[in-house]
């Protein structure tokens, strides 16, 4: 056997490896949806990384190592989404929510105290 079909059996044999190391993550994080333990600079960084990678891959000939960082590049993608909807996107509802509520207050409050009958005294409103 010749070193070019060794190395391209061993870039698939690898690939395989490496795809089916990922996916029961992806699974559970999909079934779960606890992606809390993750942090979300290493799935950003990841992402950020495969993209500048890309420039490298499309120089190759297509081989083993476009099929794998593919799937490395839709597994990280599809992290990054499943981060952003389960983790990210409840925190900042949560905040939305917070500033709503002290909104809300400041106008209750400020209808209370300064839009009461009588209260308005022309000599002192400067707009008037």
């Amino acid at each position: 056997m010749n070193p070019e079909n060794m190395a391209m059996i061993a870039g698939v044999i690898s690939s395989l490896i490496f795809v089916s190391s990922n996916v029961p993550m992806l699974w559970k994080a999909h079934k779960t949806r606890d992606l809390h333990s993750y942090s979300s600079l290493h799935i950003v960084l990841i992402n950020a990384g495969n993209l500048i990678y890309w420039i490298y891959v499309a120089r190759l000939p297509i081989g083993p190592v476009w099929f794998m960082h593919t799937f490395y590049t839709l597994a990280s993608a599809l992290m990054l989404i499943l981060y952003a909807r389960h983790v990210l996107m409840p925190k900042v509802g949560s905040c939305l929510n917070r500033l709503r509520r002290r909104w809300q207050a400041t106008v209750r409050y400020v209808n209370r105290h300064y839009n009461r009958p009588g209260s308005h005294r022309p000599a002192t409103c400067p707009g008037c």
